[in-house]
């Protein structure tokens, strides 16, 4: 398996999200994984990045999943699709919208999620990770 970023494959459809390890993969299997759990109101704007053994992480926003702004949510898989762990928010302020993820991953498997944060500095729309 190819351990670029750009041969992980993210499909969203109907606000659910799934990922494809590799456009190989796609091809030969038409594997899929939903990377989220919660499923009521919407999931949406996805982002993923890939380590180089090939396991990955999603992000994403979520709507009204913790109160009734967006918050954004990440979840890890192993370079199977199988899941890491459990979902979990990345922002801390519940404030106002948090919206549109970023990610990146180096080749050890470390990340960052940065986004949108509306009103957190005081003036309009900043960026926060």
């Amino acid at each position: 398996m190819k351990s670029i970023i750009s041969n992980l494959v993210l499909f969203a459809c109907g606000f659910l999200l799934w990922p494809l390890s590799s456009q190989a993969q796609l091809i030969t299997t038409g594997m899929e994984t939903q990377a989220n759990t919660t499923t009521a109101n919407s999931q949406q704007w996805p982002a993923a990045a890939m380590d180089a053994n090939g396991n990955f992480v999603v992000a994403w926003e979520s709507y009204g999943q913790e109160g009734t702004t967006y918050g954004i949510y990440c979840q890890r898989f192993d370079n199977t699709g199988t899941p890491l762990g459990a979902e979990f928010r990345a922002n801390t302020t519940t404030n106002n919208d948090q919206r549109f993820p970023a990610i990146a991953m180096d080749a050890l498997g470390n990340f960052v999620v940065v986004w949108q944060s509306y009103g957190h500095d005081g003036d309009g729309w900043g960026i926060y990770g």
